[in-house]
């Protein structure tokens, strides 16, 4: 009777020790589980993945932790900056079963609020926005009271660096056109120059022929001034020189006739 006794108490303080509702804020540095125990220094069934070797600011990153073989029974979980011992970061929401725990912010981490028997657990982790150095995902996993693993360690985490621009940049090279200046036409009164006023849409030209596209004035655009015709003067005419200059060979003339008349006689 007194050994199913002691066996009872023995049971007792195994499950008080366990934590099954998780770690508490206390273990935040160290990781380690109260149980007690030294934690396991072989190799790790579980593995703790990231999907993605970059973070961006404001941009989630998927972690999980996973086994092929042996079931997750507890955990605690958070992010570092590399050669830190500080939890940064927030992670985004709740796995089943998972409770936050106040490291670095209330946030900061996560850790198992009951008694689990899986083999994948996922979370979302976004990164701070001023943080610029890489990240590592450290995470304690529990087989059993006795068997442990404390600090396992994710791939290295690095900021996205945004491709710089290589194009040169743009010059507006402007070309020097040489302006030519256009003068209007100088009204000439012996030609049939187009006035200024047909550039203000005013025609100058005689009415149009009825049934033709063109002026009179534009049938025949290589015709020049008509040649002037010799003026022939009349004797009768007083204002033609050539009248006057006839009369005059006349009188000499009818002078010479008389003269010659008269000296045969």
């Amino acid at each position: 009777m007194q050994l199913i006794r002691v066996a009872f108490v023995i049971v007792i303080f195994h499950k008080s020790l366990c934590h099954p509702d998780g770690a508490p804020a206390s273990n935040c540095e160290n990781m380690a589980p109260s149980h007690g125990m030294l934690p396991q220094t072989g190799p790790s069934p579980y593995k703790i993945k990231i999907a993605k070797e970059y973070y961006m600011p404001g941009e989630n990153v998927r972690v999980s932790i996973e086994s092929s073989s042996d079931d997750i029974k507890g955990y605690l979980i958070q992010a570092r900056q590399v050669g830190t011992n500080a939890a940064i970061g927030t992670f985004a929401t709740l796995p089943a079963n998972g409770k936050y725990v106040n490291c670095g912010n209330s946030k900061g981490a996560i850790t198992h609020s009951d008694r689990l028997a899986v083999k994948t657990i996922n979370f979302d982790w976004v990164p701070p926005s001023s943080l610029a150095e890489n990240v590592l995902f450290y995470a304690t996993v529990v087989k059993d009271f006795s068997t442990f693993w404390v600090k396992l360690q994710s791939p290295q985490l690095s900021k996205k660096k945004m491709p710089t621009s290589t194009q040169p940049p743009s010059t507006t090279v402007q070309e020097n056109v040489p302006r030519t200046s256009q003068s209007m036409p100088t009204a000439h009164p012996e030609t049939n120059s187009t006035s200024i006023s047909m550039m203000k849409g005013k025609s100058t030209s005689k009415p149009m022929m009825k049934g033709n596209s063109t002026s009179k004035s534009m049938t025949n655009p290589t015709s020049g001034p008509k040649p002037t015709a010799k003026k022939t003067c009349k004797p009768v005419d007083p204002n033609c020189n050539g009248a006057k200059l006839n009369q005059y060979n006349f009188l000499v003339l009818f002078l010479i006739g008389f003269i010659q008349t008269f000296w045969q006689m």
